[in-house]
């Protein structure tokens, strides 16, 4: 998750001569696709298709982190339970 927004925070600092925490926000806020206080437009096709494949990315990314999270959670408790 850490490259994955690391990755289009330096994208859009670049790109669009941000500065970094305009940057960061404006990754996770498009990333999650959140839209929350963006009044940034996508106006070049490359920039619209980085956007496109980080919010694909980020779906999965952000997704499989929540997985083994709560997975490893679970298995605790259940090797606790198991245990008593």
């Amino acid at each position: 998750v850490l490259v994955w927004v690391s990755t289009a925070t330096i994208f859009y600092a670049r790109y669009y001569d941000w500065p970094i925490p305009q940057s960061f926000f404006y990754a996770v806020d498009a990333g999650m696709s959140i839209g929350f206080c963006t009044d940034v437009h996508e106006t070049e096709v490359g920039s619209r298709a980085f956007t496109i494949v980080h919010i694909l990315l980020g779906a999965s990314c952000v997704g499989g982190a929540l997985v083994l999270f709560v997975s490893s959670i679970l298995e605790g408790v259940a090797s606790r339970s198991a245990a008593v």
